[in-house]
């Protein structure tokens, strides 16, 4: 079973179990064809309901092609999915599933659970306990979209393009909702400013006038990691970076934003928004391991 840098049929994805005498690593998916056609439609039916704001997801009786951990004293799951990847492309050959692991309890309930923002995810249950099987949540509209360049039916490709549309036009009229909320912080980036240290600081305005962070000449690197460390900064020993271009993280900014009294709550998430839109071409997690916080860098799909 090899990783692979091309779209396929099959993703691995990480999965994980309740059961104390079965051991379960990651679920491997059948991306069929059918399967993408029946998805798109079901993608479609989920839509009209995308503006209920009781409904957390529909679920649908489906399993993957099986959860499966892999061969024992083998760093097998490291080597197809690193800590910051939750999935990928993979081919094999029939004989390699064969000799990977299985779980022992008969499991049933097997679930498709599809959210109204587009997020999936598989669970399935021990058929005589309460045990629970599941994989990662991911992004089940982006898949598909990366899915339909390489297949030639118009029709599908038009019908997701629908899909995406609606779903974007609802997140757009939640975020308005929103808007009077969100007008009124300010923020800039610059370029290197010559004369000043590198450094930030925080004041934080009397009277109830909001909370202001300047920065000066830190790298795009250190600006994540102030906004994803809430304002003490995650140690550049404690940042993973899987990019492609390590060095472009090491450019120079400055930045200064203000936030009114009523949105210092969420001052920090404004701060990554403000950085995301800024910086689309990175992904960043962020991860709590034995109490220290990690954060990881990688290029945006």
């Amino acid at each position: 079973m090899k990783k692979s840098k091309k779209l396929t049929e099959y993703i691995i994805i990480k999965a994980s179990t309740t059961s104390e005498k079965d051991t379960v690593e990651f679920a491997i998916i059948h991306l069929s064809p059918e399967w993408i056609e029946l998805t798109i439609r079901r993608l479609a039916a989920i839509g009209e309901f995308k503006e209920n704001a009781g409904l957390n997801h529909h679920c649908f009786w489906e399993a993957p092609l099986g959860y499966y951990s892999g061969p024992k004293d083998d760093d097998f799951l490291k080597k197809m999915l690193p800590k910051h990847r939750d999935w990928t492309f993979i081919t094999f050959k029939p004989n390699e599933i064969n000799a990977l692991l299985t779980p022992k309890s008969s499991l049933e309930g097997h679930q498709f659970m599809i959210t109204k923002n587009g997020i999936a995810q598989f669970k399935a249950y021990g058929k005589h306990n309460t045990e629970k099987f599941e994989t990662e949540q991911f992004n089940l509209l982006k898949l598909i979209t990366k899915l339909l360049k390489n297949m030639k039916k118009p029709r599908l490709t038009f019908l997701m393009a629908t899909i995406c549309l609606n779903f974007s036009y609802s997140q757009m009229k939640e975020k308005s909702a929103n808007q009077k909320q969100l007008q009124l912080y300010q923020y800039g980036f610059s370029g290197f400013k010559s004369g000043c240290k590198p450094g930030f600081k925080i004041k934080k305005k009397s009277g109830d006038k909001g909370k202001t962070i300047i920065v000066r000449n830190y790298t795009i690197e250190q600006l994540f990691a102030i906004a994803y460390g809430a304002g003490t900064p995650i140690s550049h020993e404690q940042v993973i970076i899987d990019v492609a271009d390590p060095k472009k993280l090491q450019e120079i900014r400055c930045y200064k934003l203000f936030v009114p009294q009523d949105q210092i709550v969420n001052f920090y998430g404004i701060m990554q928004q403000n950085l995301s839109m800024e910086f689309p071409k990175y992904k960043i997690t962020a991860e709590c391991t034995d109490n220290e916080k990690f954060m990881i860098i990688t290029d945006a799909e």
